[in-house]
């Protein structure tokens, strides 16, 4: 997707940065979503907006039989070379997660990880009605606590309505998914986790975030100088002030909500 395509759908371009920058933190999260879903040998398991493939390759390590799919061309390249890489048997797909390609009931198992733009609701009820009865789904998605809700600040003034929309998304809550997924589920596991990100520095984090992260990317095309001065300083104080560690490494504690659910 090229990236007047992708301003006119309404998305961020994922073949801007290099999405593997955030997929190396976030992997932690794919495993323990995968022991919560209990995916196990020979079940059949998507992927939705599997991004370069990180739960993918979890649930192929289990024995699945996995289909990873995501919207944009670039990430599906990444994701088939890096479990090629692997030895992983993984098929890819490119396709909307709004909007999924695949028949009623053709899958055990259904689960994301922070793939969503915006709010999640189309692909939820896409992800049931791909999963057979009795069939999980499963996904990960922010709180807007701590520094992933504190970063929203300082890119509010600056950040796309499609940005600010995935700011302000309810799937992170757990009296939203529970009232959300009550038609949809007979059992609604969920559990508040934190995720640590290590990093070299908080200046060295920052640079990489800056270079690497495709939201800001898509942003950074469209600031002024100035703006662009103001907003890298603003950020830096944010995520000096969020740091744990006292070593002058970075920690940063990131707080998500895990979901698994049974299809009636």
């Amino acid at each position: 997707m090229d990236p007047q395509a992708a301003k006119q759908r309404g998305r961020i371009d994922y073949s801007l940065g290099r999405y593997s920058f955030w997929s190396a933190v976030f992997e932690p999260t794919s495993d323990r979503l995968i022991d919560t879903a209990g995916v196990s040998p020979g079940m059949r398991v998507l992927d939705v907006a599997a991004g370069d493939g990180n739960t993918a390759l979890a649930a192929a390590r289990r024995g699945a039989t996995v289909i990873a799919v995501d919207i944009t061309p670039a990430q599906v390249r990444r994701g088939r070379m890096r479990t090629e890489a692997e030895g992983a048997m993984v098929q890819w797909a490119e396709g909307n997660e709004d909007r999924l390609p695949f028949r009623d009931v053709s899958f055990d198992c259904a689960l994301c990880t922070f793939g969503i733009e915006g709010p999640l609701d189309a692909a939820v009820d896409e992800m049931f009605r791909v999963v057979r009865r009795g069939g999980v789904v499963g996904f990960t998605e922010w709180t807007g606590e701590g520094v992933v809700g504190a970063l929203w600040k300082p890119l509010s003034g600056f950040a796309s309505p499609k940005m600010e929309q995935q700011g302000s998304d309810d799937w992170g809550n757990e009296d939203h998914v529970r009232s959300r997924l009550s038609t949809h589920a007979s059992l609604i596991d969920l559990r508040r986790q934190v995720l640590q990100g290590r990093f070299e520095s908080v200046d060295r984090f920052c640079t990489d975030f800056w270079q690497n992260d495709p939201e800001i990317r898509a942003l950074d095309v469209v600031l002024a100088p100035d703006q662009r001065s103001v907003l890298q300083a603003q950020l830096r104080r944010l995520i000096a002030d969020w740091n744990m560690a006292t070593d002058g490494r970075l920690v940063l504690e990131l707080s998500y909500l895990l979901t698994v659910a049974h299809k009636r």
